[in-house]
């Protein structure tokens, strides 16, 4: 494994500061568009990251961005193809523009045939550089826009780590963590072994640090990334395997859910199994590609392992985490696929009952094996083999989560749906994306106000106490007045006293423990004072802001309409996530 120097990071530091000083005056703007998978996804961040110590903010605008820079894949053709024609459309806001800056990078770009396209084809293309050299952006960037040099650069190696690039993330309570880059497997359809490199594992310190960063910064879920992480540590001699990654990633404070992708099958040890299954912050969840259920399609497609052998391993997982939500990626039209072939998937899939399948009509790769196989399945066969796998699973999957209704499921919040602003969106232990409406329904106060709280990013008792001028908010002046005289004797009564203030005032019904593995069981106000007074004893002298960063205090709010215009508010600290670290009860009188 090559790990990149000191001085080669100086070096591009020394870029990104050139690069911000020149552009020190000017504001610039730049939009970075990914394409893929995960990984690409936080590759990104990374770009971002290094935009940003050179002076970039960020636009979602076409027009409004200096520099505009396509992160690529390469696994399917489709992909390419709507790359190559929102490229192609840029030409005309190049003309228009001629300072803005075109770029491309990513798997996409690794590939010389494509590199030389864009190269001969795609003149306003200002930057081309493949995965191998993403920590060279810097300089990169530095060539074309001071030095007005077209850069084209698809270094081709076993690929490299470089550690310490900033990342600028988005502020979610979730976040991805690459553990390890790269492939060993030389499946025969795919690129990634070739535009990837061959597989590497960062040292278990540097994602020890990361994560506790994140931690530190509100993170409390992280996925642990890499093409094939089950591969985690073999070429680090370190003695440790991706199980013992995920028992340390376990051990770290503040953390609550972990998450990983992509496991290849033939890795899949009993060890990891029981990791999994031993490790509460691990969720229980498997993404486990079987591609094909034909042992003859799954030995072209040099898999590595049977049927029989994937679904002894589906067994194991499902003895060890019974409730497991488990998904997988299937191919459809694998070269030379007989029909009998394609019926032993769909006998794959209705034997596991997957909850979720991400299918494809197989797409040729330039230089992969099966791009040169022959090939006497029609298009029109593929295509009919892949409607009847779609209304296979599309049935598994409605019987599956029609068994959820009545269930009760905690969810991380991750915030507004993309498709229906009336909804928050969150997802399951297992994975699964639940949609549900706002708390509070119409034109009551309790959601005017948590509309403005959340699209201010602040949390609803933030709200009501920073804002003077806003009229709606003055109606929950009474409110403010008691907070802060109640609040004035923070360091006067001892906290049990003060809470029992707050619920005689406000009629706080339930308390929910924030640290404690059951949070979510509501306790009586009895059970709360008692807690109160048992932080008292162990902590002499603390203050409230020390006992709410241990506990929440909820209202059932659901009953709004019948409390006389009463609003009653659950004020959480943070908008965003399930981690409540300070929630306050408070009531008002609507005007």
């Amino acid at each position: 494994m090559k790990t990149i120097s000191q001085e080669e990071q100086k070096e591009q530091i020394a870029y990104m500061t050139r690069v911000a000083n020149m552009l020190c005056d000017s504001a610039p703007k730049a939009m970075v568009i990914t394409y893929g998978c995960q990984q690409n996804e936080n590759d990104s961040e990374r770009i971002r990251g290094m935009l940003a110590k050179m002076g970039y903010t960020f636009t979602e605008k076409k027009e409004e961005a200096d520099l505009i820079l396509y992160n690529t894949c390469a696994v399917r053709e489709g992909a390419e193809q709507r790359v190559l024609g929102n490229i192609g459309a840029l030409s005309h806001e190049k003309r228009r523009r001629p300072n803005l800056l075109i770029g491309l990078c990513g798997c996409m770009m690794q590939q010389p045939h494509m590199a030389e396209t864009i190269k001969r084809k795609y003149k306003h293309v200002s930057m081309v550089f493949g995965t191998h050299v993403l920590h060279k952006f810097p300089q990169f960037l530095y060539e074309a826009l001071i030095e007005q040099k077209r850069v084209i650069n698809i270094t081709d190696s076993e690929g490299v780590i470089a550690e310490d690039i900033p990342i600028y993330r988005s502020g979610d309570p979730k976040a991805w963590v690459s553990v390890m880059y790269g492939c060993n497997n030389f499946c025969t359809y795919c690129i990634v072994p070739y535009v990837r490199g061959r597989e590497r594992s960062r040292m278990p310190e540097k994602i020890m640090e990361e994560i506790t960063d994140l931690v530190s910064r509100g993170v409390t879920e992280v996925t642990l990334l890499g093409q094939n992480v089950n591969a985690y540590g073999k070429d680090l001699d370190l003695g440790i395997n991706f199980a013992d990654l995920l028992r340390k990633v376990n051990a770290v404070e503040g953390l609550r859910r972990i998450r990983f992708m992509t496991s290849h099958p033939k890795d899949m040890s009993d060890d990891l199994i029981c990791a999994m299954a031993e490790c509460e912050k691990v969720m229980p969840q498997l993404h486990l590609p079987f591609q094909a259920g034909s042992d003859r399609i799954l030995s072209a497609m040099n898999r590595r392992y049977t049927q029989a052998q994937y679904l002894d391993l589906v067994q194991r997982v499902r003895d060890k985490i019974p409730h497991i939500t488990l998904s997988t990626d299937i191919i459809v039209g694998f070269p030379n696929e007989s029909e009998e072939d394609f019926e032993e998937t769909i006998r794959v899939l209705e034997s596991v009952r997957f909850d979720t399948v991400f299918s494809f009509i197989y797409s040729k790769r330039t230089g992969t094996p099966a791009a040169e196989m022959d090939d006497k399945v029609t298009d029109e066969e593929k295509h009919r083999r892949f409607d009847r796998l779609l209304e296979v699973q599309n049935r598994i999957s409605r019987e599956i989560n029609d068994a959820c209704l009545g269930q009760t499921f905690e969810l991380l919040i991750e915030g507004e749906s993309k498709t229906d602003s009336n909804m928050l969106t969150g997802r399951t232990p297992g994975g699964k994306i639940i949609n549900f409406p706002k708390r509070g329904i119409g034109n009551s106060a309790i959601e005017k106000l948590r509309d403005l709280a959340y699209s201010n990013e602040k949390s609803m008792l933030e709200t009501i106490l920073d804002s003077e001028e806003d009229a709606f908010i003055k109606k929950f002046a009474g409110f403010k007045n008691i907070y802060n005289n109640l609040t004035s004797e923070y360091n006067v009564l001892p906290i049990s006293e003060f809470a029992q203030r707050v619920v005689e005032e406000f009629g706080i019904k339930f308390a929910y423990q924030s640290k404690e593995e059951d949070f979510e069981r509501a306790m009586n106000i009895d059970a709360l004072i008692a807690s109160m007074k048992e932080y008292e004893d162990k902590n002499p002298g603390a203050t409230l802001e020390n006992y709410l960063e241990t506990v929440c205090l909820v209202s059932d709010i659901d009953s709004f309409e019948e409390q006389n215009n009463t609003v009653t508010i659950a004020t959480v600290h943070a908008v965003k996530g399930l981690e409540f670290k300070c929630v306050f009860i408070v009531g008002a009188e609507e005007n």
